[in-house]
């Protein structure tokens, strides 16, 4: 089982709010038809502003997508996103 770090809570919040306000993502099941390839991207892109170097391993991005699913719902459900 994979722990993620403060760092990677973060950034799992700010690319929830990246594809919601930037991508258009309207619902958490949309996170699902996301390509490995492109998550691996974005966290590497929007990682690059971080210190230190992001883990894109096959098992941290599917525990990642998963993580990132639930951040979209509740950034969603609380309307903290839509600024």
């Amino acid at each position: 089982m994979l722990e993620f770090s403060k760092r990677e809570k973060h950034l799992s919040l700010t690319i929830a709010d990246h594809l919601i306000n930037d991508q258009g993502i309207t619902s958490e099941e949309e996170i699902e038809q996301l390509s490995v390839e492109y998550l691996t991207n974005v966290i590497t892109e929007i990682g690059s502003n971080y210190d230190g170097p992001i883990n894109t391993s096959d098992v941290f991005i599917k525990t990642f997508k998963g993580i990132l699913k639930f951040d979209v719902a509740y950034l969603l459900r609380s309307n903290r996103c839509c600024s």
